[in-house]
């Protein structure tokens, strides 16, 4: 509870300072990623997004649903493919809107991470307007530029976006005495999870244990257990491992790491992004697992005591078992492609997140164990925690490897490299002539695709491929010079 004879002159003047610190930080972060996006900008598709989307659409005119359902690697992305197939169906394949969707998504997961850290430190207003300021840092931040960038990427954002719903609705439900509806919503967002890629898959699992925990009317178990299990008995047949990526990204030997240093690396990544030193990323994994394993004896104690626990803090713990669980199978995927066990830009929207959430569990905590505290304490906790994922996050945002002033930096985001790409679709270069790793597709996949692509005449050929064409040259002999 806040402090009933409110705060002092004084302590009101200096939690408005650390309030628009907070703020301010966030608005750097989000100013500066979106002047990289309208910077950065190029119609010409990416990577899986030749096949994962374009493909996708060829094969869904004649099996749509299943098309639909088939895997993409070791993933189901249900969601993603139904934007991909309006987005070539209806407005011609043009990525400006799914990269418009990616930015309404990363916003939609700050604002559900403000919703739950806000429920964790109930009663302290300060306390959740500097969480909120750090979820806006953490979901804007250009560490995870690929998510951003990368048109094909917004599985990531669903994922991380619908766990979050469903461990806040489940504790949300304990705390209104919901016999039933927000469950449900629970339950389905978790589901969708599930659906919207494999980083998704871990909430069915959390969501069990913090249905559990809470504990939720013995026939909501029941049912949510039931509809889990069937649903995850469709979603796992049929799935395979992602093929091997000859040019991802190796600061550690693939099939040289052990597990245990490949789950400290991947949980302490934002730490890597910041300082560039993989002790620091292996010493923010440990700090990581440490604060993790306090609150979860500390649950289970709760548990098998039968003492009252906070729902909101059982739903924050939730999510982060879910990022536990995503760096576990990381590391235990180490072999097939290291670059996923370690720092890679896309998993940091789920690590970041992960982070303020498990900051915000650990100061719920602590408030719990002092019993009531005032507005002051709870401010200072909070601005410690969000202070801690601000702070990996700031210097990334502004350091010359992750800079957003300067678009040298993203292999992503190399116009030569990509505008290479269509140029070979448009002259039809054979795959086995087209040397450029920013494409992806399955083996002799290449020239039905190529050929579909040139017959729909989508927006990547317009002007502005145009334009970085001439850069190139207009020849396969010029094409095979490119500099990638």
């Amino acid at each position: 509870m806040a402090d009933a004879a409110g705060p002092r002159r004084s302590e009101r003047i200096v939690t408005g300072i650390v309030v628009a610190l907070c703020a301010a930080a966030a608005a750097v972060i989000v100013v500066t990623t979106l002047r990289a996006l309208d910077r950065w900008y190029l119609p010409v598709p990416v990577a899986d997004t030749w096949e994962g989307s374009f493909g996708f659409t060829r094969e869904a005119a004649g099996d749509f649903l299943g098309a639909l359902w088939r895997p993409h690697n070791e993933h189901r992305i249900v969601l993603s493919k139904l934007l991909f197939w309006f987005n070539n169906t209806h407005l011609g394949g043009s990525n400006a809107f799914l990269i418009a969707v990616n930015v309404a998504l990363t916003a939609a997961v700050a604002a559900a991470t403000a919703w739950l850290t806000a429920a964790m430190v109930a009663g302290h207003r300060a306390a959740q307007w500097i969480f909120a300021a750090a979820s806006m840092g953490a979901g804007f931040a250009w560490v995870h530029q690929q998510n951003l960038v990368w048109e094909f990427q917004s599985q990531f954002y669903f994922a991380v976006l619908f766990s979050l719903l469903a461990m806040t609705l489940a504790g949300r439900a304990h705390v209104r005495g919901d016999s039933s509806g927000r469950y449900l919503a629970a339950v389905a967002c978790a589901l969708l999870a599930m659906v919207s890629m494999g980083a998704g898959v871990p909430t069915v699992a959390a969501l069990g244990l913090v249905l559990l925990a809470l504990p939720a009317p013995r026939r909501v178990i029941v049912a949510a257990g039931v509809v889990l299990v069937v649903g995850l008995g469709l979603f796992l047949p049929g799935l395979g491992a992602a093929p091997a990526n000859p040019d991802a990204l190796q600061l550690l030997p693939s099939g040289e790491v052990p597990a245990p240093v490949a789950l400290l690396t991947f949980l302490g990544s934002p730490a890597y992004w910041a300082t560039e030193s993989l002790g620091w990323a292996q010493v923010g994994g440990a700090l990581f697992l440490a604060v993790t394993a306090a609150v979860v004896a500390r649950t289970a104690r709760q548990v098998w005591r039968r003492q009252e626990r906070a729902p909101m803090t059982m739903a924050g713990l939730g999510f982060v078992l879910v990022v536990l669980a995503n760096g576990i199978s990381a590391a235990l995927l180490r072999a097939d492609n290291g670059a996923l066990v370690l720092v890679g830009s896309r998993y940091q929207i789920l690590v970041l997140i992960g982070w303020l959430v498990l900051m915000a569990v650990a100061v719920a905590s602590t408030m719990e164990v002092l019993g009531p505290v005032r507005s002051t304490v709870a401010t200072g906790l909070a601005a410690g925690a969000a202070a801690a994922v601000l702070l990996l996050v700031v210097p990334t945002q502004l350091a010359s490897g992750a800079n957003p002033a300067d678009p040298d930096q993203s292999t992503l985001a190399n116009p030569a490299r990509r505008t290479a790409a269509a140029l070979g679709v448009e002259l039809g270069v054979p795959d086995r002539d087209l040397q450029v790793p920013t494409l992806y597709y399955r083996p002799g996949a290449w020239p039905a695709l190529s050929e579909y692509v040139r017959e729909q005449q989508w927006a990547i050929f317009g002007d502005r491929f145009r334009e970085l064409r001439q850069t190139l040259g207009g020849s396969q002999e010029d094409l095979r010079h490119v500099p990638c």
